[in-house]
């Protein structure tokens, strides 16, 4: 089953990880704005931040939030997404 997703939120800890995903990022945003999909940045400075943010997307009706960042804010992140249709993506970037 193949569902398109016109919505997509991304978000990222800018202190996550050393700041290692600030080299990703700007390629993830293209490449999902090249494919057609509106997308939200959102960026959390820490956990709950990262819940909240992430809460408050798929409350608009996001179709997919993908996690740029560390096994914090993933975990925030799927908070907001357990028992929902929103599409979850990965993106590790922590300092692991």
């Amino acid at each position: 089953m193949s569902t398109h997703v016109d919505k997509v939120a991304v978000l990222t800890n800018p202190a996550a990880g050393r700041s290692r995903h600030q080299r990703l990022l700007p390629h993830v945003l293209e490449r999902l704005r090249a494919g057609g999909r509106g997308v939200t940045l959102l960026r959390a400075r820490d956990a709950a931040e990262s819940e909240q943010a992430s809460r408050e997307a798929v409350a608009d009706g996001v179709g997919a939030l993908v996690v740029v960042g560390g096994d914090g804010t993933l975990h925030a992140a799927l908070q907001a997404v357990a028992d929902t249709k929103v599409a979850l993506g990965v993106l590790p970037c922590g300092t692991g």
